[in-house]
């Protein structure tokens, strides 16, 4: 019976998330990949922050970055077809295209960092995980698609702040001054250790930022995030 009433709820098609042609799993089809690919191969990508259109090792958006945030890794440029996907994603009640998009976020976890997610139970925008960051409760949820183990809670976001889009840079940055904290059960559990942000979407990086620097402050000894998308310069 529950099963039954989570397929109705949560459909899991077979097809790609972007083009939406039929495949033999809800994926990214080889095709929308290999086209991907050749366009960060034709207009270059930041090895350091995953922009898309940066010829250069580091480019402007991360050269200031501090050491401890050490780098984005993004797969797909944010394009408008893969805008669409994850506003679909994320705001029409397709929760279930999140399995199309773990599937390729789950070979560089397992082969670069190989840690585990903090999964976050809340289901309002009023906190994110070590593995999330805005409505990223929900997303995390999917995104994880059973792929990690379950850890402590230990990165909350305090303050609900106001959408991204639209914003400046500067805006984007004062916006979300503030806006994260690590509650005190989780500062012996983070102390030292390496994390792994995991967001949606980077344009700026303020954001993800913003999370590093809370989370160097409490005793994360380095940072790195993984998105599905990253902005085009």
């Amino acid at each position: 019976m529950w099963q039954k009433l989570i397929a109705l709820l949560f459909p899991n098609p077979s097809m790609c998330v972007l083009c939406e042609d039929r495949a033999e799993a809800l994926t990214i089809c080889d095709d929308c990949l290999a086209r991907w690919e050749n366009f960060a191969a034709h207009e270059g990508q930041c090895r350091r922050c995953g922009h898309f259109g940066s010829r250069a090792p580091v480019c402007d958006t991360c050269r200031d970055w501090p050491k401890y945030f050490t780098g984005n890794t993004a797969f797909l440029p944010y394009t408008e077809t893969v805008r669409e996907a994850i506003l679909r994603f994320k705001y029409a009640g397709e929760p279930w295209r999140a399995e199309g998009f773990a599937g390729p976020l789950r070979t560089p976890v397992r082969r670069r960092w190989l840690i585990s997610f903090c999964r976050c139970r809340c289901t309002k925008r009023a906190c994110a995980s070590v593995a999330t960051t805005r409505a990223g409760c929900s997303r995390g949820r999917s995104l994880r698609a059973g792929s990690f183990r379950r850890a402590t809670i230990c990165f909350l976001r305090v303050v609900n702040t106001r959408h991204q889009v639209g914003l400046s840079k500067a805006e984007r940055v004062q916006n979300v001054s503030g806006a994260f904290a690590v509650p005190e059960r989780a500062l012996a559990e983070l102390r030292g250790k390496r994390v792994l942000l995991v967001d949606d979407v980077m344009t700026t990086g303020s954001t993800l930022l913003s999370c590093a620097r809370t989370l160097h402050k409490a005793g994360v000894r380095e940072v790195q995030s993984l998105t599905i998308a990253s902005a085009i310069r």
